[in-house]
């Protein structure tokens, strides 16, 4: 059962900041457009519909679209999605209790929130939060940080994944990392393509430049020629790019 939409009381939240990697920045812009039913009961109104969409589905594996602020034009707007999950921080962190997720495995995972804030305001300039469904993942307890990777929880979806598994098993692992194209630039010995041997992939997997781009550059739709080429990562990724072929996101399993 839920507690319904409810904020964090505000002596709790510089700890609770502090978990969650939030920036000094953007700590004071969520303090300062702390939401109020009294003064703005219409967005109150949304978040609490926001909030319960979430925890509504608890556990569930799949990104959900939450609904979202009236404008996304104000501090209020922009923020909307932090306190949404500041809401449900309870929630999901009893959800973790219930399954015997250690402390630091809970709050590692959760802090994802402030490195998402972080890089909202590197790629678009100011601070705010202006997608919310990579996070529903972390507040539901579908995915977890495991040392330098985050594994998401899934489905099996296709009966011919492998003899081993049947339709509907759970199971780990899509990403971007996992595309064996890395291999063709990457040496045979580097972290990434060794990480990536130990998978079975499955599929042809989807369009992953956007990701990559995210996650390796901090950038959205740049163009090639401004992308820097510091590391033999980027070097590759960019190579990759001008020569007019396109990075993968691959869905692989691995025998634990």
């Amino acid at each position: 059962m839920t507690r319904g939409f409810q904020l964090p009381d505000r002596p709790y939240l510089p700890a609770i900041f502090e978990r969650l990697a939030i920036d000094e920045s953007d700590r004071h812009e969520v303090l300062a457009a702390w939401p109020s039913p009294e003064t703005d009961p219409e967005t109150w109104r949304s978040l609490r519909r926001a909030y319960h969409t979430l925890v509504a589905d608890m556990g569930g594996y799949a990104p959900l679209q939450l609904p979202g602020p009236v404008t996304e034009s104000t501090p209020l707007g922009r923020y909307f999605f932090v306190y949404v999950y500041l809401a449900a921080l309870a929630d999901v962190r009893r959800f973790h209790l219930q399954r015997g997720i250690p402390d630091d495995i809970s709050w590692a995972t959760l802090s994802d929130l402030g490195r998402n804030l972080k890089r909202d305001r590197l790629l678009l300039g100011d601070g705010g939060l202006r997608t919310s469904g990579w996070l529903t993942l972390h507040f539901r307890g579908s995915i977890y940080q495991l040392g330098r990777l985050q594994f998401n929880r899934v489905n099996i979806r296709a009966a011919h994944v492998a003899d081993a598994f049947r339709e509907g098993e759970p199971t780990l692992c899509t990403s971007w990392l996992l595309d064996p194209q890395l291999a063709e630039y990457l040496a045979p010995d580097s972290n990434i393509v060794r990480f990536g041997r130990r998978f079975t992939l499955v599929g042809d997997g989807y369009d992953g430049d956007a990701d990559v781009l995210r996650f390796v550059f901090h950038r959205i739709a740049p163009r090639i020629d401004d992308l820097p080429q510091r590391t033999t990562l980027e070097r590759a990724i960019v190579a990759h790019l001008r020569a007019g072929s396109h990075w993968r996101n691959r869905t692989g399993w691995v025998e634990l």
